[in-house]
């Protein structure tokens, strides 16, 4: 499955969505969603709940709080 900044925006202010509707989605994806966090961001998306991968060298979110705040920065889907 593909997650995309266009699907998990699509439902950002939506009132019926919830934490239970972002661990679901959170659980489809193996548990964590890598993002685009650029360095001069970087503390904000730490404040947000990201994590840092060091072996990757890239932030993901790995909660289901992390990923609601942290939205933003899911990678766009790259277009084939």
């Amino acid at each position: 499955m593909t997650l995309s900044r266009h699907t998990i925006a699509s439902c950002e202010y939506d009132a019926q969505v919830d934490l239970r509707t972002w661990t679901r989605t959170l659980d489809r994806m193996g548990g964590l969603v890598y993002l685009e966090v650029p360095f001069l961001q970087k503390e904000d998306a730490k404040a947000r709940g990201a994590r840092w991968d060091r072996t990757k060298k890239k932030w993901y979110a790995d909660t289901a709080a992390a990923l609601m705040d942290c939205w933003h920065w899911v990678p766009a889907e790259k277009e084939k």
